[in-house]
């Protein structure tokens, strides 16, 4: 159920990706604002979007068990 969310964290470095490809190539292309700390190309991303997963990972899970310890809802 969760499986598209592993998706995300390996996206997190398209940006730096195309960023270094774009160099590569000659191109003069901005540094993304906010994405690398201190600016540094070789620095990993920032990436925020784990704490948001992981806490909407760990919400559905409640709402799980939940539902679990309730029983079933269908006959009602």
């Amino acid at each position: 159920m969760l499986e598209g969310l592993e998706t995300a964290s390996r996206d997190a470095d398209a940006l730096k990706l195309e960023y270094l490809r774009d160099r590569a190539r000659g191109v003069k292309t901005a540094l993304p604002v906010n994405y690398l700390p201190n600016d540094l190309p070789k620095s990993p991303p920032l990436v925020r979007r784990r704490a948001a997963e992981r806490l909407f990972a760990n919400w559905l899970t409640i709402l799980m068990q939940c539902a679990e310890r309730a029983g079933d809802w269908s006959a009602a």
